[in-house]
C-alpha cells in the first residue's frame, strides 16, 4: 500500500515536472518572440571601394600629379597659420575662442573630404577630446549649397531631361551634406518624392583629397614617433572607406533595398520602416526616392510628444537597433536625429506614426567577430561583469597597440574601477549604461588602446542610440530591453534575470568611497561624465560660460 502510494506520487511529481517544464519552456519562447519576431534578411556583401592605400578604385577617377600638388599648396596656405598659431591658442579662453573660429573656417572651406573628416573626427571618441568634439560637432550644421541649375544639369546628365520627369522640382534645399542636398520633387505620375544630387565635382575633388591624405598620414607616421601608436595610415585608409560609401548614391539606393528587404512583413508599430528608391531615377550622382513627410527627431520635437508615444518610439528604436545587430548584422552607420524622421500621424490600421530612417548611405555590415564582441559588450553590461567587458574591448584592440605599452591586467583594473564607481546607482538610474559606455572611452584613450575601426563606429552608433532614447524617456531600462534579445542568443544568466526583474545584480565590492574614487578616476582622466550627466553636457555647460564671457568681452 504504502509503495503503491509512492508510486503515485511520483508519477503525479514527473507529471507535474514535465508539465511546468514545458510550459516554462513556451513561455520564455513567447517571451523572447515578443522581441524578436525571427525577422532576418540575406547576407548582405559590400562592394570594395577603396584599394589597400585607401585610394579609390574607380579608374575613371584618375588623379593627375598636377592636380595633387595644387591641392597641397592650397591646404598648406589654408592651414599653415594655424599650426603656427596654435600655441597661442591656450593664452586665454578668447585666443581659443579665436583659434578654433579660424579652425572651423578653414576646414569649411577646404572641400568636402575635409569636412567629413573633421566629422568623422568628432564621432571618434577614442581619439579625442569632449573639448574639440564640441567644435568639430559645429561642421555638421556648416555645410554649402549649390544652385538649382546644377541640380537640373546633374539630373539631365544622369537619368534625363527633369522636365520631362517632373512636374515640379522645388528650388529650395531641405537638406545639404558635404556630399549632395535634397529637394522636395513631383514626378509626372503625380507621386511626391525626394530628389537627392551630389555636388558637382564631389567625387573628382574627394579622389585627389584621398590620396593626398594618405600620404600625409604615412608622412606624419614616419616624422612623429610620439603618436604612432595612433597608426595614422590605418585610420587613413579606414576614413577613406568610411567615406567612399557615400559618394555613390547609388550605394544608396542598395542599402535602402537591403533594409526593406530586412523588415519585409514587419509592423510599423515595432520597428523602424526606410523610404524606397524609386528606380530607374539612380544613378552614382541622383538619387529619387519616396518623400518622407515629418518631423526630425530633433530634442525639442521629442520633448513636445505625450509620454506613452516617447516611450514607444524608444522601445521601437530599441528593437530596430537589437534586430540590425544581432539578426541581420547590418547597421545604419550615420545615425543622428537628423535622420530619424517620425510622422505626424499614424497610418489607417496603426496605433502609433511611423518612425523613418533615412540617408542610409553609410552602412556598417559586420563580420561574425564583430557581432561576437558587440554581443559580449552587451552581455557585459546586463550581467554587470567587468571582465566581460574588459576582454570585449581588448579585442577591439587587437593588432591597433603597442602591446609593450599596455597589459590586459591593466585594462581590466580600469574597467574595475569604473564599474566600482557606478555601483552606487543600484539601478535607480537608467542612464547608467551611456555614462559607463563614455567612461570606457575615457579608459580607451588613456591606456592609447587604438580600437579596430569597425568597433569605433559600433560603439559611437551604440551611444547615439541611447542618447536618443533617454532624450524620449529618461526612465527607459536599456539593459531590461536588451536581455530578451541576449536570451533569443542563448545568453541567460543570473545577472540577467535580476536586471530584468528590476533586482540589480550584486556588485562588486570596494573600500573606497564613492567621492574618493571618483577624484582618483578623475585624476586620471577616466571620468569624462561628472555630476551623473554625459560629456556632452558637461561641455555644453563649459561652452555657454565661454560665450558669456565672450559676449562680456565683445560688449566691453
Amino acid at each position: 500500500m504504502a509503495r503503491s502510494r509512492v508510486a503515485t506520487w511520483a508519477k503525479r511529481l514527473l507529471l507535474t515536472t514535465g508539465v511546468v517544464g514545458a510550459g516554462g519552456y513556451g513561455g520564455f519562447h513567447y517571451w523572447v518572440r515578443q522581441y524578436d519576431p525571427g525577422l532576418s534578411g540575406p547576407p548582405r556583401h559590400t562592394r570594395v571601394l577603396v584599394d589597400e592605400h585607401g585610394n579609390l578604385v574607380d579608374q575613371s577617377l584618375a588623379v593627375p600629379m598636377w592636380r595633387v600638388h595644387l591641392r597641397i599648396l592650397i591646404l598648406a596656405l589654408l592651414f599653415m597659420p594655424l599650426v603656427f598659431t596654435y600655441h597661442l591658442s591656450s593664452i586665454s579662453d578668447y585666443t581659443t575662442w579665436l583659434w578654433h573660429e579660424a579652425f572651423i573656417y578653414r576646414v569649411q572651406n577646404s572641400g568636402p573630404a575635409f569636412i567629413k573628416l573633421a566629422q568623422w573626427l568628432a564621432t571618434r571618441r577614442d581619439l579625442t577630446t569632449p573639448e574639440f568634439r564640441k567644435v568639430l560637432s559645429r561642421l555638421f550644421n556648416r555645410v554649402q549649397q549649390h544652385s538649382i541649375e546644377e541640380t537640373r544639369r546633374i539630373i539631365r546628365e544622369d537619368i534625363g531631361d527633369p522636365d520631362e520627369l517632373f512636374s515640379e522640382i522645388e528650388p529650395q534645399v531641405v537638406g545639404s551634406g558635404s556630399i549632395g542636398q535634397v529637394h522636395r520633387a513631383v514626378l509626372k505620375d503625380g507621386r511626391r518624392v525626394a530628389v537627392k544630387v551630389s555636388h558637382p565635382n564631389v567625387r573628382e575633388d574627394i579622389a585627389v583629397d584621398f590620396y593626398v591624405l594618405n600620404h600625409l598620414a604615412q608622412f606624419v607616421d614616419k616624422m612623429v614617433p610620439s603618436i604612432r601608436y595612433m597608426l595614422l595610415p590605418r585610420l587613413a585608409v579606414a576614413w577613406t572607406t568610411h567615406l567612399a560609401q557615400q559618394i555613390d548614391l547609388s550605394i544608396e539606393a542598395e542599402n535602402l533595398d537591403f533594409f526593406i528587404e530586412n523588415f519585409k512583413g514587419a509592423d510599423t508599430d515595432r520597428f523602424a520602416t526606410f523610404p524606397e528608391p524609386i528606380r530607374p531615377y539612380v544613378s552614382a550622382r541622383v538619387l529619387v526616392e519616396t518623400l518622407i513627410d515629418g518631423h526630425e527627431a530633433t530634442d525639442e520635437y521629442l520633448h513636445s510628444l505625450p509620454m506613452d508615444l516617447r516611450t514607444h518610439i524608444a522601445e521601437l528604436g530599441m528593437d530596430t537597433y537589437m534586430k540590425n545587430l544581432l539578426k541581420d548584422n547590418w547597421l545604419h552607420g550615420d545615425l543622428h536625429p537628423g535622420n530619424i524622421m517620425i510622422t505626424e500621424k499614424a497610418p489607417p490600421g496603426k496605433k502609433w506614426p511611423v518612425v523613418y530612417l533615412i540617408d542610409c548611405g553609410l552602412c556598417q555590415n559586420l563580420e561574425p567577430e564583430e557581432v561576437e564582441v558587440a554581443t559580449m559588450v552587451l552581455e557585459g553590461f546586463a550581467k554587470w561583469k567587468d571582465a566581460t567587458l574588459a576582454e570585449a574591448f581588448w579585442r577591439m584592440g587587437m593588432g591597433g597597440t603597442q602591446r609593450d605599452e599596455l597589459s590586459y591586467d591593466e585594462l581590466l583594473a580600469s574597467c574595475t574601477e569604473i564599474f566600482s564607481y557606478y555601483q552606487a546607482s543600484k539601478g535607480s538610474d537608467h542612464a547608467i549604461v551611456g555614462r559607463l559606455l563614455e567612461s570606457m572611452f575615457d579608459v580607451v584613450r588613456f591606456h592609447k588602446l587604438q580600437l579596430e575601426p569597425g568597433y569605433t563606429s559600433l560603439l559611437f552608433g551604440a551611444l547615439v542610440q541611447e542618447n536618443f532614447i533617454m532624450t524620449l524617456d529618461e526612465r527607459f531600462n536599456i539593459t531590461k530591453r536588451v536581455i530578451p534579445w541576449l536570451a533569443g542568443q542563448g545568453i541567460v544568466s543570473q545577472g540577467m534575470f535580476k536586471n530584468f526583474t528590476g533586482l540589480f545584480p550584486s556588485f562588486m565590492e570596494t573600500k573606497c568611497k564613492k567621492e574618493e574614487l571618483g577624484k582618483h578616476l578623475d585624476k586620471k582622466g577616466l571620468l569624462s561624465v561628472e555630476g551623473g550627466v554625459h560629456d556632452s553636457v558637461h561641455v555644453e555647460r563649459q561652452s555657454e560660460k565661454k560665450e558669456e564671457w565672450k559676449r562680456g568681452v565683445l560688449a566691453a
